[in-house]
């Protein structure tokens, strides 16, 4: 039975042809030390295999790690590779017993994991030592975007920038409702409606920057540049147009205030 397992979540990682084809080969070695003495396709051969989801729906399995590199590096758009390893007794049992190693690489799922079980404790240790190190040299600097920090700043500089258009619009709308107490009414009105607004335009900045600064970056060859390069553009217009807001939004929160709070 498989007593011991051992799994880890994977975050941040971005994957070029080099490290999927490390992945594979770190994966076939370890196939080729357990079928030592065993016939090449005899029924007691652990199986190493690899599956890849691109272009818009195409998935394979392929069970030769050469086979999966031809299809990463002709793909457009790669969605989600994994690479598994399984003893017979595994797949007859749903994984229930024997052993097995399972590392998924997902951009559409952010459940993406390696896991290793045997009822070897040493071989569950040494492949998922081996795997982890592996992996965590492939991390990028995506969380420092992908993070609940950001989602926050985004949400208040929402707030801020809905009170100060709110203060703005009641500011000139007060002067045209006849009504006792038309600032605050005016302001109310504009601040409920400029707020749910925002809330559609939030989902479409985190939606955009998670495209952006995705959890798992698949980089082919001769692409990896302009992957970059288009993060940098978009990390640089982010901080810019932060500035900006934030500058802005001082500037009209004193002219605005200065109208309010100052007797005319």
């Amino acid at each position: 039975m498989a007593n011991f397992l051992k799994d880890r979540q994977l975050f941040n990682v971005s994957l070029t042809t080099q490290s999927v084809a490390d992945l594979s080969h770190a994966i076939d070695e370890f196939a080729a030390e357990m079928n030592v003495g065993i016939a090449p396709g005899d029924a007691l051969a652990a199986i190493p295999s690899y599956i890849i989801r691109y272009d818009e729906g195409q998935g394979d399995r392929v069970f030769v790690s050469e086979f999966l590199l031809k299809k990463y590096r002709k793909a457009e758009v790669v969605e989600r590779v994994v690479f598994t390893l399984d003893t017979p007794e595994s797949l007859r049992s749903n994984r229930a017993v024997g052993a097995f190693i399972e590392v998924v690489f997902d951009s559409k799922n952010p459940n993406c994991f390696l896991t290793v079980s045997s009822d070897d404790e040493g071989w569950v240790d040494g492949k998922f030592a081996r795997l982890s190190l592996q992996v965590q040299k492939l991390k990028n600097l995506n969380g420092i975007v992908r993070n609940a920090a950001s989602d926050l700043l985004i949400q208040m500089m929402g707030v801020v920038i809905c009170f100060l258009i709110s203060l703005a619009v009641a500011r000139k709308l007060s002067k045209l409702v006849l009504v006792e107490n038309s600032f605050m009414l005016s302001f109310i009105f504009a601040f409920m409606l400029t707020a749910n607004l925002w809330g559609y335009i939030q989902r479409q900045v985190v939606a955009y920057i998670a495209f952006i600064f995705p959890n798992i970056s698949f980089i082919r060859d001769g692409r990896q540049y302009l992957h970059w390069i288009s993060q940098a553009i978009v990390g640089a217009i982010i901080v810019y147009l932060l500035g900006l807001i934030f500058d802005r939004s001082i500037a009209l929160f004193l002219s605005l205030s200065k109208g309010i709070f100052i007797a005319e």
